[in-house]
């Protein structure tokens, strides 16, 4: 999952969710939740007076109709839930997360197909953690790890999570409709798909341009002209897609392959789509790094 990015010198809320593998029974909702954070502009707080109380979202909803696997939505009797945050669906006899991607009258969409069929007295349970950031703390650029404690199933657990203070937020260069202006024949083959164009895109940015074209110590948000990037990630898209249709033979993905390489050459040649970034002569990976220094050779972003 990508490292959140908080604007510089803004107050965002932060949202953390109880790992899986932090023990207790994560998939119950948490209870007495706390929260302590370092910045590059403050540094840990103590560990056992340092603590401040964040809050969990206690979020308790019936879906009003059951719905089968891979189904993409919930009827609800109303839209209390938060879009983009995540939730536990309740069912007789399981327990598994979901999260929604948007929300209309009456009905939640999901970001993901359910794994499976639940019946009509599931119910949506708020699992996560909120806590809302200073201007003290977002005041400088960098790297910074927010830790969560919270009791789950009876047991206290704790966790934590990286999120980084930018100059920009990182914005992906290409939208659904710019996509098909490039590539007019993918309305056809993503026809036959599951994903949105929305998730193609994501995806593609994600997982097959940003590591390809980053530097050491550069992130996303470091990329500002996005009209050199765009036609990289349009011809990502179009080979995710292919590589994800089973109608598609090896010769075609073979041909778009070397398609994006070229535009991948094409891309690294330049000198306009990126600045030179912060470099991080240390990194707060975790609590045990509470006397690290943070400095920087050039802010750039």
């Amino acid at each position: 999952m990508s490292t959140r990015v908080v604007l510089h010198q803004t107050t965002p809320t932060l949202t953390g969710y109880p790992r899986l593998d932090s023990g207790g029974a994560a998939l119950l909702a948490p209870s007495s939740p706390e929260v302590r954070l370092s910045t590059a502009a403050t540094a840990w707080p103590d560990e056992t007076t340092g603590w401040s109380v964040a809050v969990a979202d206690t979020l308790t909803q019936t879906v009003t109709a059951a719905a089968e696997e891979g189904a993409t939505s919930l009827a609800v009797v109303s839209t209390s839930v938060v879009a983009g945050r995540q939730y536990l669906l309740v069912d007789v006899d399981a327990v598994f997360v979901v999260s929604v991607a948007r929300k209309a009258t009456g009905i939640v969409y999901l970001g993901e197909p359910l794994r499976r069929a639940v019946s009509a007295t599931a119910v949506l349970t708020g699992w996560a953690l909120t806590s809302v950031l200073t201007s003290v703390q977002t005041d400088k650029v960098g790297p910074a790890v927010v830790q969560w404690r919270a009791t789950v199933g009876g047991e206290v657990v704790s966790w934590t999570d990286a999120f980084r203070i930018a100059r920009r937020l990182p914005v992906i260069p290409l939208t659904s409709s710019q996509l098909v202006q490039a590539y007019p024949e993918i309305k056809s083959i993503h026809a036959r798909q599951d994903e949105t164009l929305e998730q193609v895109i994501a995806s593609a940015w994600e997982y097959e341009v940003l590591p390809r074209i980053l530097r050491r110590e550069s992130f996303p948000e470091d990329i500002v002209n996005a009209d050199a990037v765009r036609p990289l990630l349009a011809t990502a898209c179009m080979l995710h897609i292919l590589k994800q249709s089973r109608q598609t033979s090896a010769e075609v993905v073979a041909r778009w392959q070397e398609e994006f390489r070229t535009r991948l050459d094409e891309t690294r040649a330049r000198i306009d789509w990126h600045v030179e970034p912060q470099t991080l002569a240390s990194i707060p990976l975790t609590p045990s790094d509470e006397q690290r220094e943070h400095r920087y050779r050039r802010v750039g972003r």
